[in-house]
């Protein structure tokens, strides 16, 4: 079959790379690389505000080895090198006080009395942790069904213990805090469970190195970039995309690999379903920075830092700090500290900025979500399948995973 796949970041390359191996595909970006919110300095994005053998990632950075199963079964198959990192949290409040992760204080320098200290901080939120932890090892998701129609928001009592989940969140979704409180409780609360003693893993070379692999097997003149859908219609005959240009395209089978807002502006179609189901979808833009400016530490009394540092301000509002150098290879001890920010720009010096990079990612909430399921069971209805992360748990597997599932739909 001729398959035409709209959208050119990790579910779209993914399923253009799986359908290739028994279809013909056409691949469709609209901005001028490919990638999504993949995007590796020196690799996709040029800069001259590092070394031109450092790759540093300003999106997707790490990937969790235990759970990732479909994105690591791809990287394998692409022999793309990967290894191990250790992660840590930290979550510091405006008023100087902070909490460290039990990774983080025994990775630390600390005395034993130090550590005691720290380890005791957390018994302000042990039994509300709890209630989600330890059941979810032993009974897996049936667990999560009691957390149905609630948002993150309203799971937890603590107050620090809901800061620090929802500033989680808001570093996995790219979402500002007020909407990362808005995720569904299910969503939000696997994703952390998950992340509890998993092994996690770089991409050697940045994230974009495997992107590179897979276009090593596609047809490069099927690759477009810098395409602009007008309108897709779908027909007995197969789908038609047609252009801005003017041009058309022809194909029996159509992948959406967009955002879930986006489906519905390009569908000219759109069944009365399809509109219930992507109707709710919003978008949200967000901005991180690449930075060497590591004196936001400076308030607190710690001396290292970690990739999940998370930062209050004056208004209340978080953002996050995540430390590079190991995940992209560079000694701790490295006189330069290459940090990704989000949602600190008035605490970076501008001075300090490598890059910054603008990304667009859904709003997860309730409404949004309620109709997942449904997607996946009709997905390939009118000639017409959906990929995205959106469709699982928003994380980077779960687009690998929606394009695997496409494959298996189209055989």
């Amino acid at each position: 079959m001729k398959i035409g796949v709209i959208g050119g970041g990790a579910a779209g390359v993914a399923s253009a790379y799986y359908l290739k191996k028994n279809h013909e595909v056409h691949l469709f970006e609209k901005q001028p690389v490919l990638g999504g919110n993949i995007r590796t300095l020196n690799k996709n994005v040029k800069t001259d505000g590092i070394p031109s053998d450092l790759y540093i990632d300003s999106g997707v950075i790490e990937f969790n080895g235990t759970h990732f199963i479909h994105l690591k079964a791809l990287l394998e198959e692409l022999n793309v090198p990967t290894e191990p990192v250790a992660l840590s949290s930290a979550l510091f409040l405006f008023d100087g006080t902070y909490y460290l992760s039990p990774t983080r204080i025994r990775n630390s320098d600390f005395t034993v009395p130090r550590r005691i200290k720290e380890y005791l901080k957390h018994r302000r939120f042990l039994k509300d942790g709890l209630q989600f932890s330890y059941p979810w090892r032993k009974s897996g998701a049936a667990q999560l069904r009691r957390f149905r129609g609630q948002t993150l928001g309203e799971v937890f009592h603590d107050q620090v213990l809901q800061y620090w989940t929802q500033a989680i969140s808001m570093y996995a979704y790219s979402l500002p805090l007020e909407d990362a409180a808005q995720v569904p409780a299910t969503q939000a609360l696997a994703v952390l469970s998950e992340a509890l003693g998993s092994t996690w893993f770089r991409i050697v070379g940045g994230v974009y190195t495997y992107v590179d692999a897979i276009l090593q097997h596609l047809d490069r003149d099927k690759v477009f970039v810098n395409s602009h859908i007008e309108g897709v219609e779908r027909h007995d005959a197969g789908v038609t995309i047609r252009f801005e240009s003017g041009e058309s395209f022809h194909c029996d089978k159509v992948v959406f690999a967009t955002l879930p807002s986006q489906v519905l502006s390009l569908l000219v179609d759109a069944s009365d379903a399809e509109k219930r189901r992507f109707g709710p979808w919003r978008d949200h833009l967000s901005k991180t920075i690449v930075h060497t400016d590591a004196a936001i530490y400076e308030r607190y009394p710690v001396d290292s830092h970690s990739a999940f540092d998370l930062f209050q301000k004056a208004d209340g509002d978080f953002g996050y700090n995540a430390f590079l150098n190991e995940l992209i290879g560079v000694s701790r001890d490295n006189p330069t500290s290459y940090c990704l920010g989000f949602n600190l720009e008035e605490w970076i010096d501008p001075k300090k900025t490598v890059h910054c990079q603008e990304h667009r990612t859904p709003r997860y909430s309730v409404d949004a979500t309620r109709y997942r399921e449904e997607i996946q069971r009709t997905n390939g209805e009118n000639n017409t399948l959906h990929a995205g992360a959106y469709l699982y748990k928003g994380l980077h597997e779960d687009a690998i995973k929606s394009a695997a599932k496409v494959a298996d739909i189209l055989g």
